[in-house]
């Protein structure tokens, strides 16, 4: 499996930092919402603690697919209904005529 790996000695580390990065981009950014992304912790950095910390500080949470794991799903359908999703349009080959369907 892909990203299995990460650079730290331990778990416990590689949170702790993962963790501070995110205190560091909300301090940094007070206009604009951060969007987490939900993937799978594959690297082992504390994906759920900083998805978890999303949603309390009130931020966004974004998914480059809904259509492999459940992790993404499950945070995307039961966040809060005041915190925003992002979704990237899977399976796309962006061409126009594929969007005139979703006019309203």
């Amino acid at each position: 499996m892909a990203f299995t790996n990460n650079p730290f000695p331990d778990y416990p580390t590689a949170e702790r930092t993962f963790v501070r990065m995110f205190e560091v981009q909300l301090e940094h950014w007070k206009k604009t919402p951060l969007a987490t992304n939900t993937q799978p912790d594959f690297s082992r950095v504390g994906n759920s603690e900083i998805v978890d910390r999303t949603i309390r500080s009130h931020n966004w949470l974004r998914t480059d697919t809904i259509f492999i794991e459940n992790e993404p799903i499950e945070a995307i359908s039961n966040r809060p209904p005041w915190i925003a999703a992002v979704l990237e349009v899977g399976m796309s080959d962006a061409s126009p005529s594929r969007f005139a369907s979703m006019k309203a």
